[in-house]
Protein backbone atom coordinates (compact mmCIF):
# COMPACT_ATOMS: atom_id res chain seq x y z
CA UNK A 1 0.00 0.00 0.00
CA UNK A 2 1.31 3.41 -0.84
CA UNK A 3 2.01 5.55 2.17
CA UNK A 4 0.77 9.12 2.34
CA UNK A 5 3.44 11.67 1.24
CA UNK A 6 2.16 14.02 3.94
CA UNK A 7 3.30 13.65 7.59
CA UNK A 8 0.45 12.23 9.64
CA UNK A 9 1.21 14.57 12.53
CA UNK A 10 0.87 17.63 10.31
CA UNK A 11 -2.37 16.41 8.78
CA UNK A 12 -3.72 15.55 12.22
CA UNK A 13 -2.89 18.99 13.57
CA UNK A 14 -4.80 20.67 10.76
CA UNK A 15 -7.69 18.21 11.07
CA UNK A 16 -7.95 18.79 14.81
CA UNK A 17 -8.50 22.47 14.11
CA UNK A 18 -11.19 21.68 11.57
CA UNK A 19 -12.86 18.82 13.44
CA UNK A 20 -12.39 19.01 17.24
CA UNK A 21 -13.87 15.93 18.95
CA UNK A 22 -15.66 18.13 21.46
CA UNK A 23 -17.96 19.58 18.81
CA UNK A 24 -21.30 17.78 18.57
CA UNK A 25 -24.19 19.02 16.47
CA UNK A 26 -27.69 17.78 15.79
CA UNK A 27 -27.97 15.11 13.11
CA UNK A 28 -30.62 14.21 10.56
CA UNK A 29 -31.29 10.55 9.77
CA UNK A 30 -30.57 9.91 6.05
CA UNK A 31 -31.31 6.19 5.93
CA UNK A 32 -31.67 3.20 8.23
CA UNK A 33 -32.15 -0.55 7.98
CA UNK A 34 -32.77 -2.52 11.14
CA UNK A 35 -30.51 -0.88 13.72
CA UNK A 36 -27.96 0.29 11.11
CA UNK A 37 -28.12 3.97 10.13
CA UNK A 38 -26.45 6.92 8.41
CA UNK A 39 -26.83 10.41 9.87
CA UNK A 40 -25.84 13.83 8.52
CA UNK A 41 -24.86 16.43 11.12
CA UNK A 42 -25.32 20.19 10.90
CA UNK A 43 -21.55 20.57 10.45
CA UNK A 44 -21.77 18.46 7.25
CA UNK A 45 -20.21 15.28 8.65
CA UNK A 46 -21.65 11.81 8.10
CA UNK A 47 -21.95 9.14 10.79
CA UNK A 48 -22.55 5.51 9.87
CA UNK A 49 -23.09 2.82 12.47
CA UNK A 50 -25.42 0.90 14.75
CA UNK A 51 -25.68 0.46 18.54
CA UNK A 52 -22.31 -1.34 18.52
CA UNK A 53 -20.17 1.02 16.41
CA UNK A 54 -20.09 4.66 15.34
CA UNK A 55 -17.86 5.93 12.51
CA UNK A 56 -17.82 9.59 11.42
CA UNK A 57 -16.33 11.13 8.27
CA UNK A 58 -16.06 14.78 7.34
CA UNK A 59 -14.89 16.79 4.35
CA UNK A 60 -11.96 19.09 5.09
CA UNK A 61 -11.57 22.55 3.62
CA UNK A 62 -8.99 20.99 1.33
CA UNK A 63 -11.56 18.61 -0.11
CA UNK A 64 -10.37 15.41 1.59
CA UNK A 65 -12.84 13.02 3.20
CA UNK A 66 -11.28 11.96 6.51
CA UNK A 67 -12.42 9.85 9.47
CA UNK A 68 -12.93 12.00 12.55
CA UNK A 69 -14.36 9.51 15.04
CA UNK A 70 -14.47 5.75 15.55
CA UNK A 71 -16.06 4.68 18.80
CA UNK A 72 -17.97 1.98 20.64
CA UNK A 73 -21.30 3.44 21.82
CA UNK A 74 -21.55 0.65 24.41
CA UNK A 75 -18.47 1.87 26.29
CA UNK A 76 -17.99 5.38 24.86
CA UNK A 77 -14.39 4.52 23.97
CA UNK A 78 -12.89 6.68 21.19
CA UNK A 79 -10.36 4.78 19.07
CA UNK A 80 -9.04 7.72 17.03
CA UNK A 81 -6.59 9.94 18.94
CA UNK A 82 -7.06 12.54 16.17
CA UNK A 83 -8.81 12.75 12.81
CA UNK A 84 -7.17 10.59 10.18
CA UNK A 85 -6.39 10.78 6.50
CA UNK A 86 -7.94 8.93 3.58
CA UNK A 87 -5.72 6.46 1.68
CA UNK A 88 -3.56 7.74 -1.14
CA UNK A 89 -4.36 6.21 -4.53
CA UNK A 90 -1.90 5.47 -7.32
CA UNK A 91 -3.25 6.25 -10.78
CA UNK A 92 -1.25 6.56 -13.99
CA UNK A 93 2.00 5.87 -12.15
CA UNK A 94 1.59 8.74 -9.68
CA UNK A 95 0.45 8.89 -6.06
CA UNK A 96 -2.49 11.20 -5.42
CA UNK A 97 -4.22 12.09 -2.16
CA UNK A 98 -7.98 12.18 -2.53
CA UNK A 99 -8.38 15.92 -2.07
CA UNK A 100 -9.10 19.08 -4.05
CA UNK A 101 -5.57 19.27 -5.45
CA UNK A 102 -6.43 16.48 -7.87
CA UNK A 103 -10.03 15.40 -7.29
CA UNK A 104 -13.38 17.18 -7.26
CA UNK A 105 -15.86 16.01 -4.62
CA UNK A 106 -19.14 15.28 -6.40
CA UNK A 107 -21.21 14.51 -3.31
CA UNK A 108 -22.22 11.63 -1.09
CA UNK A 109 -25.29 9.41 -1.08
CA UNK A 110 -26.78 7.22 1.64
CA UNK A 111 -28.55 4.06 0.45
CA UNK A 112 -29.99 0.86 1.85
CA UNK A 113 -28.32 -2.50 1.29
CA UNK A 114 -30.05 -5.85 1.70
CA UNK A 115 -29.13 -6.09 5.39
CA UNK A 116 -27.61 -2.70 6.14
CA UNK A 117 -26.76 0.78 4.88
CA UNK A 118 -24.06 2.24 2.64
CA UNK A 119 -22.43 5.66 2.30
CA UNK A 120 -20.95 6.38 -1.15
CA UNK A 121 -18.64 9.39 -1.57
CA UNK A 122 -17.95 10.28 -5.22
CA UNK A 123 -14.97 12.11 -6.71
CA UNK A 124 -13.61 12.75 -10.21
CA UNK A 125 -10.42 14.06 -11.76
CA UNK A 126 -10.31 15.56 -15.23
CA UNK A 127 -6.50 15.49 -15.22
CA UNK A 128 -6.42 11.75 -14.50
CA UNK A 129 -9.54 10.99 -16.62
CA UNK A 130 -10.74 9.03 -13.60
CA UNK A 131 -13.72 8.71 -11.29
CA UNK A 132 -13.48 7.34 -7.78
CA UNK A 133 -16.03 6.20 -5.22
CA UNK A 134 -15.28 5.51 -1.56
CA UNK A 135 -17.80 3.09 -0.02
CA UNK A 136 -18.59 2.57 3.66
CA UNK A 137 -21.20 0.01 4.75
CA UNK A 138 -22.62 -1.06 8.10
CA UNK A 139 -25.03 -3.89 8.87
CA UNK A 140 -27.71 -4.54 11.44
CA UNK A 141 -26.37 -6.28 14.53
CA UNK A 142 -22.70 -6.23 13.43
CA UNK A 143 -20.31 -3.66 15.00
CA UNK A 144 -18.23 -3.51 11.82
CA UNK A 145 -17.60 -1.02 9.01
CA UNK A 146 -16.93 -2.47 5.55
CA UNK A 147 -15.03 -0.26 3.09
CA UNK A 148 -13.84 -0.42 -0.51
CA UNK A 149 -13.04 1.81 -3.50
CA UNK A 150 -14.36 1.78 -7.05
CA UNK A 151 -12.19 3.28 -9.80
CA UNK A 152 -13.57 4.23 -13.20
CA UNK A 153 -12.25 5.50 -16.53
CA UNK A 154 -14.09 8.60 -17.72
CA UNK A 155 -13.10 8.32 -21.39
CA UNK A 156 -11.84 5.73 -23.89
CA UNK A 157 -8.32 5.61 -22.45
CA UNK A 158 -7.36 2.72 -20.15
CA UNK A 159 -7.04 3.70 -16.50
CA UNK A 160 -3.91 2.32 -14.84
CA UNK A 161 -4.33 1.70 -11.11
CA UNK A 162 -1.76 0.35 -8.65
CA UNK A 163 -1.32 -0.45 -4.95
CA UNK A 164 -5.01 -0.81 -4.19
CA UNK A 165 -5.83 0.41 -0.67
CA UNK A 166 -8.00 -1.17 2.00
CA UNK A 167 -7.80 1.24 4.90
CA UNK A 168 -5.20 3.23 6.86
CA UNK A 169 -6.10 4.12 10.45
CA UNK A 170 -4.13 5.68 13.30
CA UNK A 171 -5.62 4.29 16.52
CA UNK A 172 -4.87 4.14 20.23
CA UNK A 173 -2.38 1.42 21.07
CA UNK A 174 -2.79 -1.93 22.76
CA UNK A 175 -1.67 -5.54 22.53
CA UNK A 176 -1.55 -6.73 18.91
CA UNK A 177 -2.96 -10.13 17.96
CA UNK A 178 -3.06 -12.07 14.70
CA UNK A 179 -3.52 -15.62 13.37
CA UNK A 180 -0.85 -17.72 11.68
CA UNK A 181 -1.53 -19.34 8.31
CA UNK A 182 -1.88 -22.82 6.91
CA UNK A 183 1.84 -23.25 6.11
CA UNK A 184 3.27 -21.79 9.33
CA UNK A 185 5.87 -24.28 10.66
CA UNK A 186 5.61 -25.72 14.17
CA UNK A 187 8.63 -23.78 15.45
CA UNK A 188 6.84 -20.53 14.47
CA UNK A 189 3.61 -21.44 16.23
CA UNK A 190 2.01 -23.90 13.83
CA UNK A 191 -1.05 -23.50 11.63
CA UNK A 192 -3.91 -21.18 12.60
CA UNK A 193 -2.69 -20.24 16.07
CA UNK A 194 -3.30 -16.94 17.83
CA UNK A 195 -0.17 -14.80 18.30
CA UNK A 196 0.20 -11.80 20.62
CA UNK A 197 2.82 -9.06 20.85
CA UNK A 198 3.31 -5.54 22.15
CA UNK A 199 5.28 -3.33 19.77
CA UNK A 200 8.07 -1.09 21.00
CA UNK A 201 7.96 2.55 19.96
CA UNK A 202 9.05 2.80 16.31
CA UNK A 203 8.69 -0.94 15.71
CA UNK A 204 6.48 -2.49 13.03
CA UNK A 205 4.72 -5.75 12.38
CA UNK A 206 4.39 -6.75 8.74
CA UNK A 207 2.22 -9.65 7.62
CA UNK A 208 1.00 -10.72 4.20
CA UNK A 209 0.93 -13.27 1.44
CA UNK A 210 2.51 -13.47 -2.00
CA UNK A 211 0.15 -16.22 -3.17
CA UNK A 212 -3.00 -17.49 -1.52
CA UNK A 213 -4.20 -15.32 1.33
CA UNK A 214 -3.94 -17.79 4.22
CA UNK A 215 -0.58 -19.45 3.52
CA UNK A 216 1.54 -17.53 6.07
CA UNK A 217 -1.03 -15.56 8.08
CA UNK A 218 -4.71 -14.70 7.92
CA UNK A 219 -5.57 -11.21 6.59
CA UNK A 220 -6.84 -10.20 10.03
CA UNK A 221 -5.54 -8.47 13.16
CA UNK A 222 -6.81 -7.25 16.52
CA UNK A 223 -5.70 -4.51 18.93
CA UNK A 224 -6.73 -5.23 22.50
CA UNK A 225 -6.91 -2.69 25.30
CA UNK A 226 -8.06 -3.05 28.90
CA UNK A 227 -11.78 -3.19 28.10
CA UNK A 228 -12.03 -2.52 24.36
CA UNK A 229 -10.76 -4.18 21.20
CA UNK A 230 -10.52 -3.15 17.56
CA UNK A 231 -10.10 -5.66 14.74
CA UNK A 232 -9.75 -5.44 10.98
CA UNK A 233 -9.02 -7.42 7.88
CA UNK A 234 -9.43 -7.97 4.16
CA UNK A 235 -12.07 -10.06 2.37
CA UNK A 236 -9.65 -11.46 -0.18
CA UNK A 237 -8.16 -14.78 -1.30
CA UNK A 238 -4.98 -13.57 -3.01
CA UNK A 239 -1.85 -11.63 -2.09
CA UNK A 240 -2.12 -8.92 0.57
CA UNK A 241 -0.07 -6.95 3.06
CA UNK A 242 -0.63 -5.55 6.55
CA UNK A 243 1.67 -3.08 8.30
CA UNK A 244 1.17 -1.98 11.91
CA UNK A 245 3.64 0.60 13.25
CA UNK A 246 3.80 2.05 16.74
CA UNK A 247 4.39 5.79 17.00
CA UNK A 248 4.33 6.81 20.65
CA UNK A 249 0.98 5.73 22.07
CA UNK A 250 -0.53 5.33 18.58
CA UNK A 251 -0.66 2.38 16.20
CA UNK A 252 -0.79 3.10 12.47
CA UNK A 253 -2.54 0.13 10.82
CA UNK A 254 -2.83 -0.20 7.05
CA UNK A 255 -4.02 -3.14 4.98
CA UNK A 256 -4.44 -3.65 1.25
CA UNK A 257 -2.79 -5.27 -1.76
CA UNK A 258 1.00 -5.32 -2.31
CA UNK A 259 2.51 -3.22 -5.13
CA UNK A 260 1.21 -4.21 -8.56
CA UNK A 261 -0.63 -2.50 -11.39
CA UNK A 262 -3.60 -3.24 -13.57
CA UNK A 263 -5.65 -1.35 -16.13
CA UNK A 264 -9.36 -0.99 -16.83
CA UNK A 265 -11.46 0.54 -19.58
CA UNK A 266 -14.56 0.64 -17.39
CA UNK A 267 -14.62 0.18 -13.60
CA UNK A 268 -12.46 -1.62 -11.06
CA UNK A 269 -13.57 -2.48 -7.52
CA UNK A 270 -10.93 -3.12 -4.89
CA UNK A 271 -11.10 -5.99 -2.40
CA UNK A 272 -13.33 -5.11 0.54
CA UNK A 273 -11.67 -4.31 3.86
CA UNK A 274 -13.37 -4.06 7.23
CA UNK A 275 -12.75 -2.86 10.77
CA UNK A 276 -14.85 -3.32 13.87
CA UNK A 277 -14.94 -2.82 17.63
CA UNK A 278 -15.86 -5.01 20.55
CA UNK A 279 -16.08 -4.85 24.33
CA UNK A 280 -13.69 -7.53 25.55
CA UNK A 281 -15.70 -8.00 28.75
CA UNK A 282 -19.01 -8.81 27.04
CA UNK A 283 -18.59 -9.41 23.30
CA UNK A 284 -15.44 -10.79 21.73
CA UNK A 285 -14.17 -10.06 18.23
CA UNK A 286 -15.11 -13.58 17.15
CA UNK A 287 -18.77 -12.90 17.95
CA UNK A 288 -18.65 -9.56 16.15
CA UNK A 289 -17.01 -11.22 13.15
CA UNK A 290 -19.69 -13.90 13.04
CA UNK A 291 -22.41 -11.24 13.05
CA UNK A 292 -20.58 -9.46 10.21
CA UNK A 293 -20.24 -12.63 8.12
CA UNK A 294 -23.91 -13.46 8.55
CA UNK A 295 -25.15 -9.94 7.75
CA UNK A 296 -22.63 -8.72 5.16
CA UNK A 297 -21.27 -11.80 3.43
CA UNK A 298 -24.23 -14.17 3.83
CA UNK A 299 -26.78 -11.28 3.76
CA UNK A 300 -28.92 -13.19 6.24
CA UNK A 301 -28.92 -16.46 4.28
CA UNK A 302 -28.57 -19.62 6.39
CA UNK A 303 -25.59 -21.92 5.95
CA UNK A 304 -27.33 -24.40 3.67
CA UNK A 305 -24.92 -26.32 1.38
CA UNK A 306 -25.35 -25.90 -2.38
CA UNK A 307 -24.81 -28.61 -4.99
CA UNK A 308 -21.65 -27.20 -6.59
CA UNK A 309 -19.65 -27.75 -9.76
CA UNK A 310 -16.05 -26.45 -9.81
CA UNK A 311 -14.11 -26.32 -13.07
CA UNK A 312 -10.68 -26.84 -11.49
CA UNK A 313 -10.97 -30.56 -10.81
CA UNK A 314 -11.67 -31.40 -14.45
CA UNK A 315 -10.00 -28.64 -16.46
CA UNK A 316 -7.44 -26.91 -14.31
CA UNK A 317 -6.70 -23.62 -16.09
CA UNK A 318 -7.46 -25.05 -19.56
CA UNK A 319 -10.94 -23.57 -19.81
CA UNK A 320 -12.56 -21.71 -22.67
CA UNK A 321 -15.92 -20.30 -23.68
CA UNK A 322 -17.17 -23.34 -25.59
CA UNK A 323 -16.29 -25.90 -22.90
CA UNK A 324 -17.73 -23.74 -20.12
CA UNK A 325 -21.00 -23.18 -21.97
CA UNK A 326 -21.33 -26.93 -22.44
CA UNK A 327 -20.52 -27.63 -18.79
CA UNK A 328 -23.00 -24.99 -17.60
CA UNK A 329 -25.72 -26.65 -19.67
CA UNK A 330 -24.90 -30.09 -18.30
CA UNK A 331 -24.67 -28.84 -14.71
CA UNK A 332 -28.02 -27.06 -15.00
CA UNK A 333 -29.69 -30.17 -16.43
CA UNK A 334 -28.30 -32.24 -13.53
CA UNK A 335 -29.67 -29.82 -10.94
CA UNK A 336 -26.42 -28.16 -9.81
CA UNK A 337 -27.13 -24.96 -7.84
CA UNK A 338 -23.71 -23.25 -8.00
CA UNK A 339 -21.28 -23.22 -10.93
CA UNK A 340 -17.76 -22.04 -10.03
CA UNK A 341 -15.37 -20.93 -12.78
CA UNK A 342 -12.08 -21.45 -10.97
CA UNK A 343 -8.54 -20.61 -12.14
CA UNK A 344 -8.07 -19.97 -15.85
CA UNK A 345 -10.38 -16.99 -16.39
CA UNK A 346 -7.29 -14.75 -16.14
CA UNK A 347 -4.22 -14.68 -18.39
CA UNK A 348 -2.14 -17.71 -17.41
CA UNK A 349 0.59 -20.04 -18.72
CA UNK A 350 0.54 -23.23 -20.73
CA UNK A 351 0.57 -25.67 -17.78
CA UNK A 352 -3.08 -26.35 -16.84
CA UNK A 353 -2.05 -27.49 -13.34
CA UNK A 354 -0.29 -24.18 -12.52
CA UNK A 355 -2.83 -21.61 -11.34
CA UNK A 356 -0.17 -19.30 -9.87
CA UNK A 357 1.04 -18.02 -13.26
CA UNK A 358 -0.90 -14.78 -13.70
CA UNK A 359 -2.63 -14.99 -10.32
CA UNK A 360 -3.58 -11.55 -9.07
CA UNK A 361 -3.06 -9.57 -12.28
CA UNK A 362 -6.83 -9.11 -12.70
CA UNK A 363 -6.66 -9.37 -16.49
CA UNK A 364 -9.17 -11.79 -17.97
CA UNK A 365 -8.08 -13.92 -20.89
CA UNK A 366 -9.76 -12.89 -24.14
CA UNK A 367 -8.31 -15.99 -25.78
CA UNK A 368 -10.55 -18.23 -23.66
CA UNK A 369 -13.62 -15.97 -23.38
CA UNK A 370 -14.01 -14.00 -26.59
CA UNK A 371 -17.39 -12.54 -25.63
CA UNK A 372 -16.48 -12.04 -21.96
CA UNK A 373 -16.89 -14.18 -18.86
CA UNK A 374 -20.23 -12.69 -17.84
CA UNK A 375 -21.88 -13.10 -21.24
CA UNK A 376 -20.77 -16.71 -21.41
CA UNK A 377 -22.70 -17.55 -18.24
CA UNK A 378 -25.67 -15.17 -18.37
CA UNK A 379 -28.02 -16.98 -20.74
CA UNK A 380 -28.27 -20.29 -18.87
CA UNK A 381 -27.80 -19.20 -15.28
CA UNK A 382 -30.49 -16.52 -15.54
CA UNK A 383 -33.04 -19.30 -16.14
CA UNK A 384 -32.24 -20.98 -12.81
Amino acid sequence: MHRSPFPRTAVAAVALTLFPHAVRTDAARLVDNGDAFIDRADDGSWTIGNPGISFTLALTRGGALVPTSLSSPNTGYQWLPSPGVDPVVTIGGGAHAINAQTFVFDGASAVQRATGVELVASFHSNDLHASLERHYACYAGAPVIETWTTFGATDSRALEVAQLPGFDLAIHGGRLRWLTGMQTPADAGGSFTLQTTSLDDGASLQLGAAGRATEQALPWFEVVGDKNALFGGLLWQGSWQLTVTRQGDTLDASIGLPPFSTATLSTLETPHAYFGVSDVTTRRASEAMRAFVMAAVRQGRPYSPLVTYNTWFTYGTAINENSMRAEIESAADLGFELFVVDAGWYVTGSDPSDFTNGLGVWRRTRRAFRTGCARSATSRTSEA
